[in-house]
């Protein structure tokens, strides 16, 4: 089974346990995580290594109004393209 260790730093939280201002700890996961994680790398268009490195961090801290934009964005497409499948049958 895969398992992978994320370093966290200040400028990186929440890290649990706690950590020391400054101090860089290290947190270990596995299983069900590792599934997740490489779950949302393959729906975010990374590389799905279950590591949760800096493309993965930068994902995750999209802002809420950002998605919205881009769900949005995906529903006009996706309506455009509906209407063009309708007015070809």
């Amino acid at each position: 089974m895969a398992s992978f260790t994320v370093d966290c730093l200040p400028e990186n939280p929440p890290c649990y346990p706690p950590y020391s201002r400054g101090a860089k700890q290290s947190i270990r996961y596995t299983g069900n995580i590792v599934t997740a994680v490489k779950r949302f790398q393959q729906r975010h268009g990374l590389n799905p290594d279950g590591s949760i490195g800096k493309g993965t961090i930068a994902a995750i801290n999209v802002p809420l109004s950002q998605r919205i934009v881009q769900i949005e964005l995906a529903m006009e497409d996706y309506a455009g393209y509906l209407n063009l499948a309708l007015a070809r049958s």
